[in-house]
């Protein structure tokens, strides 16, 4: 699970040797990591082995370059990709406490993301599969120490037990 930060020759040739090299918590289908680079902190993401792993990153990729393209954008810039080991470099974002009402900055950027494609972009984004359990017991896993109440709440709405709780 903790495993070495891939950050190839031709990602370090385009940002720079990222230092301090911090992995954080993840869904299982990826490692994740905040790094330092030369120009600002960025964070890197590896869509690990699996059998859609291509297809998983594909859809990442495709994803953000839409998603960036919206009037304010609504995620982090992608800064370089590694299509070879499925990496990811992303713009760090600050946490920022959401204001009180923050619902309609969501629906704001909802609506710019909704508008950020086209007819013409039918088809970029490859086919997706959901979560699977793995995937939400590691969410749950991610959220429980600050939101006690998810594990239960999955428990209780599946009917099931949550390894996370």
């Amino acid at each position: 699970m903790w495993s070495r930060l891939t950050f190839g020759d031709g990602l370090r040739a385009e940002l720079g040797s990222p230092r301090r090299a911090r992995r954080l918590g993840s869904s299982p289908r990826s490692r994740v990591w905040r790094v330092e680079l030369p120009q600002a902190p960025a964070v890197v993401k590896q869509i690990v082995d699996g059998p859609d792993a291509d297809e998983r990153y594909a859809r990442e990729v495709a994803a953000l370059r839409l998603a960036w393209r919206a009037e304010t954008p609504v995620v982090p810039a992608l800064l370089a990709t590694d299509p070879v080991e499925r990496v990811l470099v992303l713009e760090h974002l600050d946490h920022r406490r959401p204001a009180g009402d923050w619902i309609v900055d969501y629906a704001a950027a909802l609506a710019r993301l909704h508008a950020a494609a086209g007819p013409a972009d039918a088809g970029v984004l490859p086919r997706w599969r959901g979560p699977d359990r793995a995937d939400v017991d590691a969410f749950l896993g991610l959220t429980s120490s600050r939101r006690p109440w998810a594990a239960a709440w999955w428990s209780w709405s599946t009917g099931s037990e949550s390894s996370a709780a």
